[in-house]
Formats: C-alpha cells, sequence, structure tokens
C-alpha cells in the first residue's frame, strides 16, 4: 500500500459535509483553546520575538496574526500564530503519539484560508484533515521517536501541510507532492533539555512547521513535486526516525476513527506527561494534608522518558521549570496549577521551592511506563511516620475526563 497517497486521497476528497458533527464540534472546541493559549504566550518575550519577526512583513497584509490589528503574509503569520501556540506549554495533546496538533496545524490552515479568502467551513475541514494526518503519522513512530526528535518539530510539518493544502482546494496528487516536500521540511531535537536554560527553540516547534507547511503546500500547488512515498518508502519518514514504527497504524480506520477526537486539552503550563503527577500531589495535599512542612520526601514513579529527560535540578527559565519533573511537582505544594501564570520567571530561583525540589526524587516504574498514556504514581512519606500512596491515570481534559467549552475558557485568566 502507498500510505503516502492514501492519506493525500482523503485528504483532497474529504468534504465538510462528510465530517460527523461531533468532529466539527471538536474542532470548534480546540480552535478556542488555541487561540486562547496563543494570546496567552504573545505577552511572552519568545512571544513578542515573533510578533516583530510576523510584522516585519506586514507590508504584505492577507494574513491575521492573532491580537494584531495588522496582518501579516501567510508564512509570517503562521510561524508567529504556531510559535505563540506552542509558547505557553498549555496547548492541546494528541494521545496517540505525544504531539501537538494544534499549535503547527491550526495557523497554516487559518492562513491559507484567509489567503484565499475561505470561509468557516474551509477551515474546520482543514483542521480536522491537519489533525488527521499528523496524528496518524505521529502514532505511527512510537516511542523511538522522543529519545532524539521532537514529536510535535518532527510531525507538525505533515498536519501543517495537510492542513494548508486542503485548505488551497489541492487534488490528491499535488497533496501527495506537497507531503513529500513537507518530509524534507522535518526538524526538532530534543536538545534543549540538556541546556539549564531550556532555550527558546520548543516553542518554535509550532511556528516552523506551520510555516514549512503552507509552503509546501503553495509550492505542490505551483507544480513542484517531492517523493511519492515519504511516509511509507525506504529512505522515507518513518524509517529515517523510529526503530520501531507500526506502518499499518497510519491509514487503519481512516474515515471512521477520526483523530481529533484522540486530541485532549492540557489544564496546567507544564509537559503533559507531569499532569496525573500534579492531580494526584493535589489529591495528597487536599484528601490527606500534604504540605510542604508535613513533606519528609516524595517518591514519583514515572515512564522512562522522563526518567532520561526530566529530572533536573539545575534551572534558569521558564522554560525548564516547565519542563521539570522535580520542580513542577514541588511548585504543585505552593502554587495552584490550573494558573497560568504560576511558572512566572522570579519562581524559577525561589529558594523555597528549589529546597522543595530536592526532596522529590524519581524512579522507573514499570507499570508505568507500560501504560499506553501518561501516569504518575506518588508515594509521599510524611514527618509524623505516615507513608501514602496515590496512583494518578491521566487528566482533567483527557477522553477519560473531558473539557467542556466552559473548562476550555476557565483555562484562561480574564
Amino acid at each position: 500500500m502507498n500510505e503516502t497517497l492514501v492519506l493525500a486521497e482523503y485528504v483532497a476528497r474529504t468534504r465538510f459535509d462528510d465530517l460527523p458533527a461531533e468532529i466539527t464540534e471538536r474542532a470548534k472546541q480546540l480552535l478556542l483553546d488555541h487561540v486562547g493559549v496563543a494570546l496567552l504566550s504573545s505577552r511572552t518575550e519568545w512571544g513578542r520575538i515573533a510578533l516583530k519577526y510576523a510584522q516585519e512583513f506586514s507590508a504584505v497584509g492577507e494574513c491575521t496574526v492573532y491580537g494584531q490589528s495588522w496582518k501579516s503574509s501567510a508564512q509570517h503569520a503562521a510561524l508567529a500564530n504556531g510559535l505563540c501556540a506552542r509558547g505557553y506549554e498549555l496547548d492541546d495533546s494528541y494521545e496517540g503519539g505525544f504531539c501537538h496538533p494544534g499549535a503547527p496545524t491550526i495557523p497554516a490552515a487559518l492562513a491559507a484560508v484567509e489567503k484565499r479568502r475561505g470561509s468557516g467551513r474551509d477551515l474546520l475541514v482543514s483542521m480536522a484533515m491537519g489533525y488527521e494526518v499528523m496524528g496518524r503519522i505521529s502514532r505511527a513512530l512510537g516511542r523511538e521517536l522522543n529519545k532524539i526528535h521532537h514529536a510535535t518539530g518532527q510531525v507538525g510539518v505533515f498536519g501543517a501541510t495537510a492542513a494548508a493544502a486542503k485548505a488551497m482546494d489541492l487534488g490528491a496528487e499535488q497533496i501527495t507532492n506537497a507531503l513529500g516536500l513537507a518530509g524534507s521540511m522535518a526538524s526538532g531535537l530534543m536538545e534543549f533539555t540538556e541546556d539549564p536554560k531550556g532555550t527558546m527553540v520548543k516553542r518554535l516547534y509550532g511556528g516552523w512547521p506551520a510555516q514549512s507547511g503552507v509552503t509546501a503546500a503553495w509550492l505542490a500547488g505551483a507544480g513542484y513535486t517531492g517523493p511519492a512515498s515519504i511516509v511509507e518508502g525506504r529512505f522515507g519518514f518513518l524509517r529515517s526516525i523510529s526503530s520501531d514504527f507500526q506502518l499499518a497504524s497510519v491509514t487503519a480506520g481512516l474515515g471512521e476513527d477520526y483523530q481529533v477526537m484522540h486530541t485532549v486539552f492540557k489544564p496546567y503550563a507544564s509537559c503533559r506527561a507531569f499532569h496525573p503527577m500534579v492531580e494526584g500531589i493535589v489529591e495528597l495535599r487536599e484528601a490527606h494534608g500534604l504540605t510542604v512542612e508535613n513533606l519528609e520526601r516524595l517518591d514519583v514513579g514515572v515512564r522512562e522518558s522522563i526518567m532520561r529527560q526530566q529530572v533536573v535540578y539545575r534551572l534558569e527559565s521558564m522554560m525548564a521549570a516547565q519542563y521539570s519533573m522535580p520542580f513542577t511537582a514541588a511548585l504543585t505544594l505552593y502554587r495552584d496549577l490550573a494558573d497560568p501564570d504560576c511558572y512566572e520567571d522570579d519562581i524559577v530561583s525561589d529558594p523555597a521551592v528549589l529546597a522543595t525540589a530536592r526532596r522529590i526524587h524519581a524512579n522507573l516504574d514499570p507499570e508505568i511506563d507500560a501504560f499506553p498514556r501518561y501516569a504518575a504514581r506518588i508515594k509521599a512519606q510524611f514527618k509524623d511516620g505516615r507513608t501514602i500512596t496515590v496512583v494518578a491515570y491521566d487528566h482533567r481534559g483527557t477522553e477519560q475526563k473531558p473539557f467542556s467549552n466552559a473548562d476550555v475558557v476557565a483555562k484562561f485568566p480574564d
């Protein structure tokens, strides 16, 4: 089977009226969440840099940049919007492949729809196709991807390309070429986890694929060609990125099992792998009286990827703090992590929080590592001698504990 062509043909033939109502409603909910996160991020240092970059190209003022009175070119609006959407650790997340589809996909869809003066229906079906392609390629990669490559940075360009190509009303052959071009634009490494400053590059993993997706779709629409087997080929994306990929996952259930329904909302501005842990600590705090003062030690059973990348105590930035498991666990005892401003920069150097983080210890838990979704086992040792263990599966905003529209709105301050 030519999986690349199957995806391209599906994107080309699917119309808004083909989508079940629950799919378009979920797309609207994801759009609401996406814009809220991007607006929050636009006030950060990295958000302001992205806006300045897009404004440099505002003479070609055809596409919206969130929260701004001016417009920019399609590619530069997509980059700024995607970077801001990825810039606060609150954007949506795909359950099947541990990536964040909204940040690269929605800005590409919006820019292409606006450029063609399309409709809201065009935007929603383009979004749905972007989530579909990105989710399916992401889930096919397996866990090996995250050891070196960042999933959103790598896979995001395929979702963005599919979304932009749909918005441009390209045919199957053109979409196949666009995806072929996108494969050589895929990028995103995990080296930022080795830098105590965290750096800003992880935020770019929403913007760069969005811009690249618009570019790939435009080039293909103009006749530029790319390899027709980019997904499944001998030197294609799956084989170049993962050693345990599952090719059948790319097309299984296509047209019936919609990936937007497997996309979840993030209630906390941290790495989503920590979300069950956060809610487990909240349970220990509220049900068992755990406090900073009476905590002797906290042991957290986690998956292998956290052990490898995120047991970090040396922090020099908000980004590094959001990606640190011990710091996030400690912060949960000081602040409400549902407040998106809980990671403001001054807290990163707070001596009390940093000292508490030293009482947080991670261990590889085989049961947690084998669980198909994020989970954590939290064992609290109290100074009075008590030991209480909580196992937390899933979190608010997942398929198991879904968000309403009101829950999405409540994420953001007035």
